[in-house]
């Protein structure tokens, strides 16, 4: 078998990275429990009736590793500060046999010793005659120790809890009226059964009504997330894909995330890098902790041979198996299947599918079922998988289980086969709209496809699926191996068709060169053919080109061409998208005829089902509407009708995903707009001008640092390539976050690749971000020469009509002009018509006109003038209160107090005060980080752990957006007055 595609195959590995707070220790741990909030409720509301004098016993329940001791170490936490005294005894399985083990422990850490009862007799019998007083003795010592105050009895591991303390804990349940006592009992649902002691003692409890049960269920893929986001203490939150992989394999577990995050920091898969964490998506699958594995083995070791062999079965099948499937690939009989299944779920190896049409099961863990897979030698998988490829063939419709078949086939080495599925599972995959899945699949068949046989057309599907799914390296490298193949065999029109999937898939890339002679070469190929569909889609490739490099006229010659041939040969894509492009062209030069042209060609592909075109159609029309003077409200309705064209396909791309963090940006949705950044393929045109959008929210949170070298990052690579809208996006929003960070000389250099965009009244909102801030930072350092020249680039005159975002500038920079001819009257005027005509005017452009506008109104101080600077200012905090922007917002506070305006009572809450983010003993914490204790005095003065002292730094820290003690102290000095 051949192996034409294997070099396909390398391409698209890329590292992601994530701004994080620097790592505490060599352990991943979360410092703080995640998503227990209903959890620490009903705690809370225990330890509430335990003070009312109503005996109070929750038993918290879940498997192992799902959290219950950190819950109970957060809720002894909150009840201390509360005032409660809060003890611990812990049933250890070592100590099963010793009586009252656990209750020993409390009444030692209480300093009240147990009265000289004779605790253990020969059989560990306590003698009845003493039992009773005993128990009475034992709750009058509790008693007497929840006189001051209420008494939070904590007893970890009920489920190895010796006979003696359960009988004890069923007595003190109803003996504790009017005591003020709390019992909090954590046990493993997971070890219980039928004959277990805890079952007794639990129905018991339950029937007299004398217990509250808190069951811990698996994290959600969000509670995940957050889970990720705390342990590697990230500014926002997790990559989606990291969150999504992890999530999958631990199935919500945290001990098992956090082993999984430390697996991964310990493979060198994930790794802290100049303030952050850089990982390799590829490398998640491969990690499966030692502690994991030792666990399931655990497990494993006392099954019978016939259980682990269903049981391997059933981990080669897959994710999920049905009992017949099973049974006809083990060959065992039913009844002995039947025994082997009840006792993997014994176990707690596997769980039935409650809802499932069929006997259908799963691994309770991903993780686990991986272990049982690795302990099968290679040659056993390769038969298993063979012989469940070969049972689904014979039962299952081969076009609806082809991924199944594709999977199993090629596991086994039955190439033949292999190869047919996975063609199979491709154009399904296609038909889905899973693209990138898709990809995968044609990789895998270009592999597997016999040396000699034409390949071109395989290439061809992997080029389409590639791009849909955002991976233009991949496609490009497809591409080129495509137009190799087609030359080989003779086929002109596949090699003209190759080099215009080359000239695309390069200028998404950056690679301008490369692009330029693929477009040539594809024209060179079909003029002498005459017209064709291929030379139609080569002539719509030259009017987007001319687009990209604003110069419409040329670009309306180029499409009205490509659609006389599109008509000429029937070819409906390249006159859908000729019609796009000359329709963007037509707006471009203020032609409002040009909306209809481009929402003809998104009908014509909408007609004909052209997905991604669609998709692309779209954003063209948006675009179009905005430089034609669209307000945000009516470019929202038209990405509404976007966004349902594209989750009705079930799809999502980068590009969808990019314009929902444009619009979260804008608006100051900032959670959400660092939510799709971390979701989005990173190294793509959506990606890094979201990446822009992302590190000035971090700088506007966090201030500058790693975030401005990662900007830096993205702008040496976009910079270089011809597109106007990323080059202008990279001088503006980096412009931005340099001006943000106190950078005003950076803000001007960074500005500057935007000034041959300004001068050409080029509409991207990037150009208008990039005059702004080149404006403001001249003006800051005082550079008359630097501020003239961007006011002359911005009101250069032109020929024919401006967009509005042009116009918009426009009024910006006479109102420079008129205050450096000391007209603020007029600068004043220019500047409200410039807020009334920019969409952005509440995000940092705007907050730049703003401030502006604020140091114009008191240098003029006419009547109102003063109150109207205020309730400017006020403006500008909402929305940085909204975007949760406390770095920025600080320094506004204190740009605003500096020109004695008052700070509006309704948006200084936006910055952290005492009473609505730190709790009681966080407020003590700063209060003596403040006084210069050291972590270790402050743990000593307030009768806590140093760990513990250590958490509640790291908490105040992220609420307040601070990064050490100096800050935190200056922090406490001044917020009572902010």
């Amino acid at each position: 078998m051949g192996k034409a595609g294997r070099e396909v195959l390398a391409v698209g590995s890329t590292e992601r990275w994530m701004l994080a707070d620097p790592p505490k220790g060599a352990r991943v741990l979360s410092p703080s429990v995640v998503s227990r909030d209903r959890e620490l409720a009903a705690l809370d509301a225990g330890l509430a009736s335990a003070r009312a004098g109503t005996p109070t016993v929750i038993l918290v329940s879940g498997e192992a590793g799902i959290g219950k001791s950190a819950l109970l170490r957060s809720f002894g936490e909150r009840a201390r500060q509360r005032g409660a005294r809060v003890v611990v005894g812990h049933c250890a399985s070592t100590q099963g046999r010793r009586p009252f083990g656990p209750i020993l422990e409390i009444l030692a850490e209480l300093k009240r010793p147990l009265p000289d009862f004779p605790l253990s007799t020969p059989g560990d019998q306590i003698d009845e005659a003493h039992r009773f007083r005993m128990y009475e003795s034992i709750l009058g010592i509790l008693s007497a120790s929840s006189q001051d105050s209420a008494l939070v009895l904590c007893i970890e591991d009920l489920h190895c809890a010796d006979a003696a303390t359960l009988e004890l804990l069923r007595y003190l349940a109803g003996k504790t009226r009017r005591k003020s006592i709390l019992i909090v009992a954590t046990y493993r649902s997971d070890e219980l059964h039928r004959t277990h002691p805890l079952s007794d003692t639990i129905a018991a409890l339950a029937r007299g009504r004398l217990a509250d049960d808190v069951q811990l269920r698996a994290l959600t893929a969000d509670g995940t997330g957050a889970l990720i986001r705390a342990a590697l203490r990230l500014k926002a939150p997790p990559a989606a894909q990291l969150s999504r992989a992890i999530h999958g394999r631990a199935a919500g577990n945290p001990f098992f995330v956090e082993e999984v995050l430390g697996t991964l920091v310990q493979g060198g898969a994930l790794t802290w890098r100049e303030g952050g964490w850089v990982w390799m998506p590829e490398s998640i699958d491969n990690a499966i902790p030692g502690s994991v594995r030792a666990a399931v083995m655990e497990r494993l070791r006392p099954l019978s041979q016939p259980t682990r062999l269903a049981l391997e079965v059933a981990a080669v099948i897959g994710e999920q198996f049905n009992f017949e499937l099973l049974r006809q690939v083990s060959g065992l009989a039913e009844a002995e299947l039947n025994v082997a299944i009840r006792a993997g779920i014994d176990a707690q190896l596997i769980v039935e599918q409650a809802q499932a049409a069929t006997d259908s099961y799963t691994y309770r863990h991903q993780l686990t079922r991986e272990v049982v897979l690795a302990e099968l030698l290679q040659r056993e998988r390769r038969q298993l998988h063979l012989a469940v490829g070969r049972a689904l063939e014979e039962t299952t419709d081969a076009e609806r289980d082809a991924e199944d078949l594709a999977y199993h086939f090629d596991a086994a080495g039955d190439d033949p086969r292999a190869l047919k599925y996975h063609r199979m599972a491709g154009e399904q995959a296609v038909r889905s709209y899973a693209f990138a899945r898709a990809a995968e699949h044609f990789q895998r068949v270009l592999e597997l496809t016999p040396e000699g046989e034409a390949t071109g057309r395989i290439y061809m599907r992997l080029v389409d699926a590639a791009s849909w799914a955002g991976n233009s390296a991949l496609a490009l490298r497809a591409a080129e191996s495509a137009r190799a193949a087609f030359e080989a065999s003779g086929d002109i029109r596949g090699a003209a068709s190759a080099s215009s999937q080359i000239a695309q898939q390069a200028w998404y890339i950056g690679d301008d060169g490369r692009s330029r002679e693929a477009d040539a070469r594809a024209r060179e190929l079909l003029e002498p053919l005459g017209p064709t569909p291929e030379l139609a889609h080569a002539l719509a490739r030259v009017a987007v080109r001319h687009v990209s490099e604003a110069r419409p006229e040329e670009a309306i010659v180029a499409g009205n061409r490509a659609i006389e041939v599109a008509n000429a040969t029937g070819a409906v894509y390249p006159h859908a998208l000729a019609l796009r492009t000359v329709g963007k062209a037509m707006a471009m030069l203020g032609q409002i005829d040009g909306i209809a042209v481009l929402r003809k060609g998104l009908d014509l592909m909408l007609r004909h089902e052209l997905f991604e075109p669609a998709q692309f159609a779209y954003m063209e029309l948006i675009s179009a509407v905005t430089m034609l003077g669209a307000t945000q409200e009516q470019r929202r309705e038209l990405f509404a009708e976007r966004r349902s064209h594209a989750l009705g396909h079930g799809h999502r791309p980068d590009a969808l995903m990019g314009d929902d963090a444009d619009f979260a940006f804008v608006e100051g949705d900032w959670d959400e707009l660092l939510g799709f950044v971390a979701e989005m393929t990173p190294g793509g045109t959506y990606s890094d001008a979201a990446a822009l959008w992302e590190g000035f929210a971090l700088t506007a949170r966090h201030g500058p640092g790693r975030a401005t070298q990662r900007i830096d990052d993205v702008r040496r690579r976009v910079l270089g390539r011809p597109d106007s809208f990323l080059i202008s996006h990279a001088a503006g929003y980096g412009a931005a976050i340099a001006l943000v960070g106190g950078a005003a000389e950076r803000a001007l250099e960074y500005a500057e690749p935007a000034a041959t965009l300004l001068a050409a009244d080029h509409w991207h909102r990037g150009v208008s971000v990039a005059a702004a801030c080149a404006l403001t930072a001249a003006r800051t350092l005082a550079d008359t020469k630097a501020l003239e020249r961007w006011i002359g680039l911005a009101l250069a005159q032109r020929a024919g009509p401006s967009s509005r975002p042009a116009a918009a500038r426009r009024a910006r920079a006479r109102a420079e002009l008129l205050a450096l001819r000391g007209q603020p009257d007029g600068a004043i005027e220019e500047l409200s018509t410039h807020l009334e005509m920019s969409d952005e005017h509440l995000w940092y452009p705007g907050t730049l006109t703003r401030l502006r506008l604020i140091e114009l109104l008191l240098e003029r101080a006419a009547p109102g003038d003063h109150h109207a600077a205020e309730e400017s200012l006020g403006v500008v905090l909402q929305f940085y209160r909204r975007a949760q922007a406390t770095w920025l917002m600080t320094r506004l506070v204190e740009w605003g107090k500096a020109r004695a305006l008052a700070i509006p009572k309704a948006h200084s809450v936006a910055l952290p005060t005492r009473s609505s983010l730190l709790t009681a003993r966080e407020r003590e914490v700063v209060d003596l980080v403040a006084d210069g204790l050291t972590n270790k005095q402050i743990a000593e003065r307030l009768t806590i752990s140093e760990r513990t002292a250590e958490s509640h730094l790291e908490q105040i820290r992220g609420k307040l957006g601070l990064h050490n003690r100096t800050q935190i102290a200056a922090w406490a000095s001044d917020s009572t007055s902010v």
